[in-house]
């Protein structure tokens, strides 16, 4: 059985449609106008004449805006399909949609296998979402339901369809739609991605956080290995509602649950410390070292500095002279140390460790890094004097170096505006 046609009007056929049907009023008016001026009163042969000839040419004009509306009928005009839906996709590759939709609109008209139907009329969806014709793309995915697609694309397809009611800000469509999906879908794994975009539904619906978080928890009580689940519950503790305090555990378990996962770690590391639990950062730090198995540096002066965010200074410094001094440190090791030292309040200690590491670099990048990071210290420790001969230093070795050359100079004027001599300045 031939399925019914799906009509999408553009603006453009709209208009030769009113042209044309307005045109036929005109030429009525025309004629009848015509035949007050010339026919004598009781003349009827000419008056038959008349209608009939306003009767022929209104007929012609109506069949034209009819035409404009719906296109030919597949009897009256060939349609090349495959030619149409090549020039549907490459007007898709370029992102021209609008083109896309017309080519894609006379080839779903034409075609009457469901099948072909349901393939098409998926492109023309995606067209219509993309051109903003969200009724005309409402309408078109619930027909494309109704013709009974694979249960792949009918799960795919109900998933578009309450996105877009979503969007249009339908949420009580989008959810009833979804209910009903997952009240039939049998196979469990597409059943809960529907409940998890119910749930996403819901999260963004004001008063019905709650709701999402008691399902959440509900299912974690009967599965606490529920990674989905527990994803989301911190998400929305983290995202949503800025409750780190509550997110916390969330993502403990899931740092349990998936140990190799950096970003669920980063994430925990950042919970703790916004929750002030410096143990745990300290903890996941020490593990990472045990992992790396290298000893790396960047690790060990983490680990310092969780210390000194927990106000502990002496260990801090201790735990740093233990793992990044000694005749063998490299002068990176020797540079992080020197910025513990300087973060403790040991001003003496972290300039001559820097100093040790300047002496020791055999790369002059890193060298000059360092210069800068001692000119740094001697501003902190207002020694401008000091500073500014290290600056100047700097740009006497430079060369050719125009970002050093402008990031010294730009050191040594914000040394001067900082005693309030700029008119001094000689550069």
């Amino acid at each position: 059985m031939k399925q019914p046609k799906l009509f999408l009007v553009s603006a453009a056929t709209l208009a030769v449609a009113v042209l044309a049907i307005g045109a036929s009023v005109w030429l009525r008016a025309r004629l009848e106008n015509s035949r007050d001026a010339t026919v004598p009163n009781g003349a009827e042969a000419p008056l038959e004449e008349s209608a009939s000839v306003v009767s022929d040419a209104e007929a012609e004009l109506r069949a034209a805006a009819l035409n404009s509306l719906v296109g030919p009928g597949d009897e009256s005009q060939e349609v090349d399909p495959v030619a149409l839906e090549a020039q549907a996709k490459a007007a898709m590759t370029r992102r021209a949609y609008d083109k896309a939709r017309d080519s894609l609109v006379q080839l779903f008209n034409c075609v009457s296998d469901g099948a072909e139907r349901i393939r098409i009329g998926q492109m023309l969806y995606e067209c219509l979402v993309r051109t903003h014709a969200y009724e005309e793309a409402l309408k078109l995915g619930r027909e494309l339901l109704a013709l009974g697609p694979s249960s792949e694309v009918s799960l795919r397809l109900t998933q578009q369809l309450a996105a877009l009611l979503h969007r249009m800000g339908r949420q009580t469509d989008a959810e009833t739609l979804l209910r009903e999906a997952i009240a039939t879908e049998k196979d469990p794994g597409p059943k809960e991605r529907l409940s998890a975009q119910l749930r996403g539904i819901w999260r963004h619906t004001a008063g019905r956080t709650d709701e999402v978080i008691a399902d959440l928890e509900a299912r974690i009580e009967q599965n606490p290995r529920d990674r989905e689940a527990l994803r989301t519950l911190g998400e929305i503790h983290l995202k949503s509602r800025r409750d780190h305090e509550s997110a916390l555990p969330v993502y403990e378990k899931l740092v349990e649950l998936d140990p190799s996962n950096v970003r669920l770690e980063t994430t925990l590391l950042g919970l703790y410390r916004k929750n002030r639990r410096f143990d745990g950062m300290r903890r996941i730090f020490e593990e990472r070292l045990d992992k790396s198995g290298d000893g790396d540096p960047t690790l060990h002066l983490s680990i310092a500095q969780t210390e000194l965010l927990a106000g502990r200074g002496d260990e801090a410094v201790q735990y740093a002279e233990s793992h990044l001094a000694g005749e063998d440190a490299t002068p990176f090791e020797l540079q992080m140390l020197s910025t513990v030292y300087d973060k403790a309040g040991r001003d003496e200690a972290a300039v001559a460790t820097l100093d040790t590491a300047i002496a020791r670099a055999t790369n002059d990048q890193q060298r000059v890094s360092m210069q800068f990071q001692k000119a740094d210290m001697l501003v902190w420790d207002k020694k401008y004097a000091e500073a500014e001969a290290l600056l100047r230093s700097i740009i006497e070795t430079a060369g050719d170096d125009k970002q050093t050359l402008t990031r010294a100079k730009s050191e040594i004027v914000r040394i001067y505006e900082m005693q309030g001599k700029l008119s001094e300045l000689n550069l």
